[in-house]
């Protein structure tokens, strides 16, 4: 914490939160990189040749770093001024990554330090809060946190679960696939044994993530990378999920169940930049959505219509019928405005080379 000493009394430190350049995630503290919306406390006592100082009190840890050394909390440092600015306007809400708690917290107060060698701020007229406590929780727009707490009501009533706490919206207004269930190191292992991914490339396309009615594999992107989406991306994804679940368990009776369940590949990045990050033409506006194809077993790891599984006995796998169920019960049911996929007895759908191992769906 900051042990600013000598400071002329009643000296206020501000917090203010991390502002980038256009698509921009991360920017520069000294040597390290912030994200974008992350908490910082103005510090007039660390020295900065050119820029502002500093103290980090927050990170925005659903936004991953490629390359480079991340900042952490209590790091005093130097940023551009134009990098910071002020939370005036912005509520603070907490966000935890792994499962919700049961309720929703969020500091829509205007928060006001004592002074600058205080490491409490005050809410309102009566409560506080230590920079400890607000390690957890980040700035965010009034109209995205309303946006997240009716998203959160929204899902909860169509998934029959409480989503509190599941549903995030980011800096460019993005919703993230909600994931109930991110898979530790352990049950990875466990799941690359009991399938037998042994190369690298293999082991790249375990599942990592899951819903109710979806399950996630990121492949070599880094972790909640590629799960964002337009608002109504994600909800008619959400929703095309559990209506086909429905439909494939209780019209088409496949067994076992675990096969209806999608498995949901990219979606977008963060935020629409260009060249995509993810590697796409297309997925950048947040309206499309890669899905692995259906198998014939109970297998949870890729197919390839053209092509045997790559893992010994390197059986064909690919479920021409249920996957052309699908994709008819989509277009059926879902306001879909593009499919493409290279299986040629399918109808509705174009042709593009690199769709042999996928289902490119676009609402």
């Amino acid at each position: 914490m900051l042990g600013w000493f000598g400071l002329v009394a009643g000296t206020t430190c501000p917090l203010q939160k991390v502002t980038v350049d256009g698509h921009e995630v991360f920017v520069d503290i000294d040597r390290f990189k912030i994200p974008v919306g992350s908490l910082v406390r103005v510090n007039p006592l660390h020295y900065c040749e050119s820029g502002t100082g500093v103290e980090v009190v927050s990170i925005v840890t659903y936004y991953t770093l490629v390359s480079g050394r991340l900042a952490f909390p209590g790091y005093n440092g130097c940023m551009k001024p134009h990098h910071v600015s002020s939370i005036e306007n912005d509520s603070l809400i907490r966000l935890p990554l792994r499962g919700g708690s049961g309720s929703q917290q969020i500091i829509s107060s205007p928060i006001e330090e004592i002074n600058c060698g205080s490491d409490t701020f005050l809410i309102g007229n009566d409560e506080s809060i230590s920079v400890d406590e607000l390690r957890n929780y980040r700035p965010l727009s009034k109209s995205f946190i309303k946006k997240t707490l009716s998203l959160q009501k929204t899902y909860s009533e169509l998934l029959q679960m409480d989503m509190t706490d599941r549903v995030w919206v980011n800096d460019w207004g993005y919703i993230a696939l909600p994931l109930v269930h991110v898979f530790g190191q352990q049950e990875l292992h466990g799941q690359m044994a009991l399938e037998g991914l042994v190369t690298v490339e293999q082991k790249s396309k375990a599942i990592t993530s899951a819903g109710p009615y979806w399950m996630h594999f990121r492949g070599s992107d880094k972790q909640f990378s590629d799960i964002w989406g337009k608002e109504n991306t994600i909800t008619n994804l959400i929703t095309l999920s559990k209506n086909w679940y429905q439909y494939c368990t209780d019209k088409l009776n496949i067994l076992p169940i675990g096969r209806c369940l999608l498995r949901i590949g990219d979606i977008a990045w963060y935020a629409p930049k260009q060249p995509d990050p993810l590697g796409h033409k297309s997925h950048h506006y947040g309206k499309c959505v890669d899905l692995r194809l259906f198998r014939v077993d109970d297998s949870i790891y890729e197919a390839n219509w053209k092509q045997e599984d790559d893992r010994p006995p390197k059986k064909y796998v690919y479920d021409s019928s249920l996957t052309n169920a699908f994709i008819q019960f989509a277009r059926r049911t879902s306001p879909v405005k593009t499919i493409i996929f290279n299986d040629p007895t399918i109808k509705n759908v174009k042709n593009l080379h690199g769709h042999d191992d996928h289902i490119h769906l676009c609402f």
